[in-house]
């Protein structure tokens, strides 16, 4: 009987629980996938607020389970030992790609909002007149989603804000945008890389120390 100890997912003399274990493995890879949209993160290019929120902790989350998973994989001996590693491994790469896919895609929104932003208080591409030799490049477009989601604002902003929002114009709805984006994408990077820091720390340090049983 396998009481006392070992996890029977786990087990090395258990081959219904390693099959059963490289099926959920394997599925896990494959919806955290679709959750965050594959290679591209098309999905997650497309959400906005909570709905990032809750793709990143369930990213971050799975990495967590997969890394532990694989760490308690590496103490059971039986025949299937090395090959059952390699798996693992499989699967913890698969689910950190993803997961840095996300920063990734995070990382490069920043960057572009935060151009975008500089570039409009500069007023390039406004009322305001610049020489040829002081005006500013254009920063580099932004991605399709964002482009979509700064549409989306500014059509909002003109249709329910009367009078005041017209004279206002566009423009305004469109920096509010990009600065609350880009403040979305820091402090969703932030929690990342924190999160990620005490994962890396804690895996690292309970490396040397794995005793129990």
């Amino acid at each position: 009987e396998n009481r006392a100890g070992a996890d029977p997912e786990v087990e090395g003399s258990n081959p219904g629980g390693v099959a059963a274990l490289r099926i959920l493995g394997d599925a896990t890879v494959c919806a955290l996938a679709r959750l965050v949209g594959g290679d591209a993160a098309v999905a997650f290019r497309r959400r906005s607020g909570a709905a990032r929120a809750a793709t990143l902790r369930a990213a971050l989350r799975v990495v967590e389970h997969a890394s532990a998973a694989a760490v308690r994989i590496r103490t059971f001996g039986g025949t299937d030992a090395s090959e059952l590693d390699d798996w693992s491994a499989s699967v913890v790469g698969a689910v950190t790609t993803s997961a840095v896919t996300v920063l990734a895609v995070l990382g490069q929104e920043f960057c572009l909002l935060r151009e975008h932003a500089r570039w409009r208080a500069s007023g390039a591409g406004g009322d305001v007149l610049h020489d040829d030799d002081d005006a500013p490049p254009p920063p580099p477009p932004l991605t399709t989603e964002l482009e979509a989601a700064l549409a989306r604002a500014a059509a909002n902003a003109s249709t329910t804000g009367g009078v005041a929002e017209d004279r206002a114009g566009p423009s305004t709805a469109d920096s509010d945008f990009l600065l609350e984006r880009m403040e979305e994408c820091h402090v969703l990077l932030l929690h990342a890389l924190n999160a990620l820091r005490r994962h890396v720390s804690s895996a690292s340090g309970g490396g040397g120390g794995g005793g129990g049983g």
